[in-house]
């Protein structure tokens, strides 16, 4: 039976783990280990038990049967987290009987079009749940749960920079979202979550990338001297650029039929809301042509700073000045 990450994680009550089997896939190890501790959590609020680690490397039977069968009157529970899944493995623990028992199967090497995958996706009671990147949606539901139950007051502006600069990897954004508790009884200002968020964003490069659309010369060589003080902060001001290239890239696909302010109103983060003429001038501009040159140029400064990093500044100031002239 297939269940969806996101209802498990905000819905946990709505499933039965107790006495079944959960086949746990995906490619995004944060979000499978945070379903395996959620399952594990729920099933400790009823039962005391025992947790048995199965790798189906070194499996054997008659030892786990061991394990299995050991119960007494503190841990008669067992919940059996599998890892590395073989057909063997797989076959003796659907021999079992579900009885006081519960599998966690991490499943992250099976693929997505395997026969044990279907088994679990179309199985009537086991529950079959996939973990990849989280979308945008998703992200913005465990945002409003947490901001919600934690009665975290955010402005606007604060709520949508979060929104736009958290990742799509689970536990990254909750590890983000956990330092909004330290602002219990306040309001949450723009300032206040940029100083706040590790190294996913940051109003500065921001700042820095409008010096590029603007075509201030001497801006850019001021600030970027401001901004860009370590390789850090440099590759940072890249992955800000290429972040913008994909907002662009969507830009320029959806020209046809559509304003320049009906496109900027769409794909400008709402927290950049001051830079709307600014954003709705690189619209009339960009193309397809521009962000071909604007890849490569990206390509080519990697380069130049993975063999240089020493030279991080002038190379990303002569970055700064040619993606520049690329948009202007």
């Amino acid at each position: 039976m297939k269940i969806n990450a996101e209802t498990v994680i905000l819905n946990s009550k709505n499933y039965a783990f107790e006495n079944n089997v959960v086949f746990i896939n995906g490619n995004e190890n944060g979000l499978i280990s945070k379903i395996e501790k959620l399952i594990i959590s729920s099933i400790k609020l009823k039962n005391d038990f025992e947790k048995i680690l199965l790798d189906s490397k070194n499996f054997n039977k008659n030892d786990l049967l061991d394990q299995i069968n050991n119960k007494n009157f503190f841990n008669n529970y067992k919940i059996i987290c599998v890892t590395n899944l073989s057909e063997e493995v797989l076959k003796f623990l659907l021999d079992l009987e579900i009885k006081d028992l519960s599998i966690l199967i991490n499943a992250s090497e099976i693929k997505s079009g395997s026969k044990i995958k279907k088994f679990f996706d179309t199985h009537k009671k086991f529950y079959s749940v996939s973990c990849y990147n989280l979308s945008e949606n998703s992200r913005k539901n465990f945002i409003n749960d947490f901001i919600s139950k934690n009665k975290i007051n955010l402005s606007n502006d604060a709520y949508w920079y979060l929104f736009h600069n958290t990742s799509d990897k689970y536990q990254l954004l909750e590890n983000e979202l956990e330092k909004l508790l330290n602002f219990s009884n306040e309001e949450v200002s723009l300032n206040e979550i940029n100083k706040l968020l590790s190294d996913v964003g940051g109003l500065e490069y921001n700042d820095l990338f409008f010096d590029c659309v603007n075509g201030n010369k001497n801006q850019i060589i001021i600030n970027s001297q401001k901004t860009i003080k370590t390789t850090t902060d440099a590759y940072l001001m890249l992955q800000t650029i290429k972040n913008f290239s994909n907002i662009l890239t969507s830009v320029s696909e959806s020209k046809n039929g559509s304003s320049f302010s009906e496109l900027t109103n769409r794909y400008l983060p709402k927290y950049l809301f001051m830079k709307k003429k600014d954003f709705e001038k690189l619209v009339e501009k960009i193309n397809l042509d521009k962000l071909i040159l604007i890849n490569r140029l990206l390509q080519k400064t990697e380069v130049y700073l993975r063999r240089n990093d020493a030279g991080y500044l002038m190379i990303m100031q002569r970055f700064l000045l040619n993606y520049s002239k690329i948009i202007g």
